[in-house]
């Protein structure tokens, strides 16, 4: 891509078809190198054509969104959506799609750092959480090794009836983990256990 379509002035809508152009050349346009290309510009917001949401995923948050039968989404890869919890007994629900296995960072980061928590669903079983964010630190960030692909839901309320701005933000791709036990859903009003364990990956 850079010897035969980059030049100097190349724009990242130029870039992602001289890269789609080069593993096309080198693998065909049927290949799962010539997929991937493509893949990876979606992920950073950049599809055909040029355009800066390919997916049609959302920036905002509508009203009502309280629940897996009107959840906002799709929630694109770092493409951050602007919602509030505004009274105690707000909900909002949001989803996304994964097409492969492996490590996410989910981030719900309060506009005046009130205590909002996240509780992340498979759509295989809605009663019981795949993950939470319940630290009572802003932003509530951590990352999740999600080992199933299909539909999540993804759950966010204010902790002790905590209201706030927010913006949630997910990104593809993150390799460590703090190693959070989780819990049922009987404990979570329990903000101050402690990480049992800590665990340190390798540099991705």
């Amino acid at each position: 891509a850079n010897t035969n379509y980059f030049t100097r002035y190349t724009t990242y809508a130029q870039a992602r078809t001289g890269t789609l152009n080069a593993a096309k050349d080198l693998y065909g346009e049927t290949s799962t190198e010539y997929q991937q290309v493509d893949n990876a510009w979606k992920a950073v917001g950049v599809g055909s054509g040029g355009g800066t949401n390919p997916g049609n995923f959302i920036t905002s948050e509508s009203e009502p969104n309280s629940a897996a039968s009107n959840a906002d989404g799709p929630v694109g890869a770092s493409t951050p959506v602007s919602a509030a919890i505004s009274t105690w007994s707000d909900r909002d629900v949001f989803y996304f799609n994964l097409n492969s296995t492996g490590w996410i960072n989910i981030s719900v980061d309060a506009a005046t750092g009130a205590d909002l928590d996240w509780y992340l669903y498979h759509e295989s079983n809605l009663s019981s959480y795949v993950k939470r964010g319940y630290t009572g630190t802003d932003p509530e960030a951590h990352n999740v090794n999600l080992t199933q692909t299909g539909k999540y839901y993804l759950l966010v309320n204010g902790y002790n009836y905590a209201t706030d701005n927010y913006t949630l933000t997910i990104l593809a791709g993150q390799h460590a983990d703090q190693g959070w036990q989780d819990r049922s859903l009987l404990n979570a009003e329990n903000e101050n256990e402690i990480p049992q364990e800590f665990e340190l990956h390798e540099a991705y």
